[in-house]
C-alpha cells in the first residue's frame, strides 16, 4: 500500500518563495554594460572593474571611466582590444568619447542619447557605411574619425554649430565638400587620403579656419581665394587634379604651409609677401614664367619648385634661402639647379638650358635670360625590324612595345638625339586540337601527364611561336543501376553470396567500357510494436491471453510474417490510498465522519472503493469549547443528501473579517472569499484531499480539508 502524508508548512514555505538578483543602482551603470556587451568586454586588454553588480557597485572606479558628480563623463579605452560594433551610447552626461585604435565595426550611431557629447575620438578602427549627420549632438566640438572604412558623402553637420575641428582622413569618402554655411567655429578640416571630387569649397562662413588639408584626393577646378580666412595658418592639396593658377595670397599673414604639389596649376607664381610662411611645396605642376624675388619671404622657408615650367635667370635672393629646389626646369640654367649660380659662382649668362625642340642642340642662357636656339641636329637613324608571336610584345632599352611602327628618341653624346625606328610585326601560333575519351572518374594521358575531363589548354616550344595545343576530354556516362531489400530487425540479407545489415551499399562491377555501379539500399522492417497497460490492486495478477502477470513491465514477441509482434505489457497497481485526520472536539460532543459519530480516540476506518480500498485514520482529542468558538472542520460530503453538504465552521450566516482560501493537493489556489458564509459545496471540484487558511481577525488556521463524492 502507498501511503501519502500532506504537510503544509512545506507547501505554504513553497508557495511563497522568492529569489533575488543583486542589482546596481548607478545611473550609467545599463549604458556601460551595453557598450561592454557590444565590444566584447570580456576580451578586453583592461576590464578592471566593468560589469561589478555588488553592494559596492560603482562604475566611476572603472578602467577608462572618469566622472563628476557621480555621473559619466568621459571615456578613454585607447588600444584595449575592442571589437563588434559600438551602441547608441545611453549615457546623457557623457562629453569625451575616445576609442583610438581598436577593432570596433559597423556603422557609427548617431550618438541620439549621449546629448552632451563635445570630443569624439574614434580613430583607428574598422568603422564602415556613411557618417551620420549627427542631429542631436548641438553641442559637439570635435570630429575625429580617421584611419577607417567609411564610405559616402560628407554631411554638412548643420546642427552642430559648436564644431571645431573635423578629422576624416584616410578613409573612402567620396562625393564633394560641403561649404560647411552653419559652422562659424570651424577651424580644421582634415579629409585628405580619400576619393572627394568637385572642387575646393570657399569657406566664406568659416572665418576661423587655420587648417585645409584635402591632399589625396580627386579634387578639380581653381584655388578658392580664402578671402574670408584671416587666421589660415595651412593649405595642403597636394596630389590632387587642381588646375588654373596659384592667388596671391599675401593677405593670409598667419599662413605658414602652402603645399600644391602633383597638381595641374599653371600661370605664373605670385611675389608673396608672408613672412610666417615655413613651407612653399610646389613641385610637379604646369608653373611656367620667371622665379620671382620672393622677397617678401622668411630665409628659413623651405621652397620647393622642383619639375615645372619656370624660365629665365635665378633671382639673387634664392641664395639667401636655407633650402631651395628648382631642379627640372629646362628652360632655366643648369636646368634649375641654382647651386650653380649662388655656390659655384658660375655666370648665368651662356649657361646650358633646353628650350624643348629635340631638333636643336647646344642651347644656352641668352642676354636677356631666356634660354636661346643653338645649332641645327642632324639627327642619326636606324630601323629596326622585328616579329613577335601574338600576346608578346618587343623589348628595346627597357620599354616594351606592341605591334605597329614606333619611333624611339634616344639621347646622343651631344643634345641631338638618335631615332630609332621600331616596325614590330605578328607571327602565326601553330594550333593543335587534340580528342579524348574517359569513364567517370579517369584521367587521360597526353604526352607524360594526366588530364581530368574538361577543356585544357597548353603550350609547346616552336621554332619561332609556341604551339597551343586544345584538349578536350569528355566522360562516358556510366551505367547505374539500384536494388532494394527489406529485412526484419536484427536480420541480414543475401546479396551476391554476402550478407548485408540495414544500410546503403556501392558496388562496382567491370563492364565492357566502363564499370557499372550498383547501388543496393537494405532498409529495416521494424514488425508491430503494441503497447498495452493494465492496473490492478496489490497482490492480484493480470490474465492476457492464456497467462497471468504479476505488477511490472512484459516483453511478449509473437511471431508473425514477414516479421514478429511485440507486445510491451505494463501492469500498474492501484493505489490503496491511506488518509490521516486530526481534529479537536470539545467536551462532550462527537465529530461525524462516514454517516457516523465518533467521540476522543484514535480509529481506523476501511472505505471500500470500486477497485481498491482507502483507510481513514481518524485522531480526536478533546478541548474545552464555548458557544462562540469554531468548529475547524476536515471534512465534508458534498452529496446533495442534506447533512454535512457544505464546508461549515459555525452557525453563523457570515463570518465577519474573515477570508477562506483553499488549495488542492498541488498547491494551486481554488477558491477565496473575504467575509465567508459557510456555504462552499466544492462545485465541480472531485472527491480528494485539499488544504484551507481561514484568518479571522488576528488569527490565522490552516487544516488539511477531505472533501468525499
Amino acid at each position: 500500500m502507498k501511503s501519502i502524508k500532506y504537510l503544509l508548512i512545506c507547501f505554504l514555505s513553497c508557495i511563497y518563495a522568492t529569489n533575488s538578483v543583486a542589482q546596481c543602482d548607478h545611473p550609467d551603470y545599463e549604458g556601460l554594460m551595453e557598450l561592454y556587451n557590444a565590444t566584447n568586454g570580456d576580451n578586453w586588454v583592461n576590464n578592471d572593474g566593468w560589469g561589478d553588480t555588488s553592494s559596492e557597485c560603482d562604475p566611476c572606479k572603472w578602467f577608462g571611466v572618469i566622472c563628476k558628480n557621480n555621473r559619466v563623463i568621459e571615456l578613454f579605452l585607447d588600444n584595449n582590444g575592442m571589437t563588434g560594433t559600438l551602441p547608441d551610447l545611453d549615457l546623457d552626461s557623457l562629453d569625451v568619447l575616445r576609442l583610438f585604435q581598436n577593432k570596433i565595426g559597423g556603422s557609427i550611431p548617431n550618438f541620439s542619447k549621449a546629448k552632451k557629447l563635445r570630443n569624439m575620438a574614434l580613430t583607428s578602427n574598422i568603422f564602415e557605411g556613411s557618417l551620420p549627420n549627427f542631429d542631436s549632438l548641438a553641442k559637439l566640438e570635435i570630429i575625429n574619425l580617421s584611419y577607417n572604412l567609411l564610405s559616402g558623402t560628407i554631411p554638412d553637420f548643420n546642427n552642430c554649430n559648436q564644431l571645431i575641428a573635423i578629422e576624416i582622413a584616410f578613409n573612402q569618402l567620396s562625393g564633394s565638400i560641403p561649404e560647411f554655411n552653419s559652422l562659424p567655429h570651424l577651424t580644421d578640416i582634415m579629409f585628405n587620403n580619400n576619393f572627394l571630387s568637385g572642387s575646393i569649397p570657399q569657406l566664406l562662413n568659416a572665418p576661423e579656419i587655420g587648417l585645409i588639408e584635402l591632399a589625396k584626393n580627386r579634387l578639380t577646378g581653381n584655388l578658392p581665394a580664402f578671402q574670408n580666412s584671416p587666421n589660415l595658418e595651412i593649405i595642403s592639396v597636394g596630389y590632387d587634379v587642381l588646375t588654373g593658377s596659384i592667388p596671391d595670397y599675401s593677405y593670409l599673414k598667419k599662413l605658414k604651409t602652402l603645399n600644391l604639389l602633383d597638381n595641374q596649376i599653371s600661370g605664373n607664381l605670385p611675389d608673396f609677401i608672408l613672412p610666417n610662411l615655413k613651407y612653399l611645396t610646389l613641385r610637379n605642376n604646369l608653373i611656367s614664367g620667371k622665379i620671382p624675388s620672393l622677397t617678401g619671404l622668411s630665409n628659413d622657408c623651405k621652397i620647393g619648385l622642383t619639375n615645372n615650367r619656370f624660365e629665365g635667370c635665378f633671382p639673387v635672393t634664392v641664395c639667401s634661402f636655407n633650402s631651395f629646389n628648382a631642379s627640372a626646369n629646362f628652360k632655366m640654367p643648369w636646368d634649375g639647379e641654382y647651386e650653380n649660380f649662388c655656390v659655384l659662382g658660375l655666370p648665368q649668362i651662356g649657361a646650358p638650358c633646353d628650350d624643348g625642340n629635340p631638333d636643336t642642340q647646344n642651347d644656352v642662357i641668352q642676354s636677356d635670360c631666356h634660354c636661346g636656339e643653338g645649332a641645327p641636329c642632324t639627327n642619326p637613324t636606324i630601323q629596326i625590324n622585328a616579329t613577335v608571336c601574338a600576346g608578346h610584345t618587343y623589348s628595346f632599352r627597357g620599354n616594351t612595345y606592341g605591334f605597329g611602327i614606333s619611333e624611339v628618341r634616344l639621347p646622343g653624346p651631344s643634345a641631338c638625339d638618335t631615332i630609332v625606328t621600331l616596325t614590330i610585326t605578328q607571327g602565326d601560333q601553330p594550333k593543335e586540337n587534340i580528342q579524348g575519351l574517359v569513364c567517370s572518374g579517369e584521367t587521360f594521358q597526353y604526352r607524360g601527364k594526366q588530364y581530368p575531363a574538361g577543356s585544357h589548354q597548353l603550350t609547346y616550344p616552336g621554332a619561332l611561336c609556341d604551339t597551343l595545343y586544345t584538349i578536350v576530354v569528355d566522360t562516358l556516362p556510366q551505367p547505374k543501376t539500384t536494388e532494394t531489400r527489406e529485412v526484419c530487425t536484427g536480420k541480414l540479407t543475401s546479396y551476391r553470396g554476402q550478407q548485408f545489415s540495414v544500410g546503403t551499399y556501392n558496388f562496382s562491377f567491370p563492364g565492357p567500357v566502363c564499370d557499372t555501379l550498383i547501388t543496393l539500399k537494405v532498409t529495416n522492417n521494424p514488425g508491430q510494436n503494441i503497447n498495452i497497460e493494465a492496473t490492478i490492486c496489490e497482490g492480484e495478477l493480470f490474465k492476457f491471453g492464456n497467462a497471468f502477470y504479476p505488477i511490472g513491465s512484459h516483453t511478449i514477441v509473437h511471431p508473425g510474417i514477414p516479421c514478429d509482434t511485440t507486445l510491451q505489457l505494463k501492469v500498474s497497481a492501484s493505489d490503496d490510498i491511506t488518509v490521516e485526520l486530526k481534529d479537536s472536539i470539545c467536551i462532550g460532543s462527537t465529530y461525524y465522519f462516514k454517516g457516523k459519530d465518533y467521540s476522543v480516540g484514535y480509529y481506523n476506518i476501511p472505505v471500500q472503493g470500486s477497485t481498491c480500498d482507502t483507510l481513514f485514520v481518524l485522531t480526536l482529542a478533546e478541548a474545552p469549547c464555548t458557544d462562540d468558538d469554531l468548529i475547524l472542520t476536515n471534512t465534508f460530503t458534498p452529496n446533495a443528501d442534506g447533512v454535512n453538504d457544505v464546508l461549515r465552521f459555525n452557525n453563523r450566516q457570515v463570518i465577519l473579517d474573515s477570508e477562506l482560501t483553499i488549495f488542492n493537493r498541488w498547491g494551486d489556489k481554488i477558491y477565496n472569499k473575504q467575509n465567508y458564509t459557510n456555504d462552499w459545496d466544492s462545485g465541480s471540484y472531485p472527491g480528494g484531499t485539499y488544504f484551507y487558511i481561514l484568518r479571522i481577525k488576528d488569527k490565522t488556521y490552516k487544516k488539511a480539508l477531505t472533501i468525499l463524492k
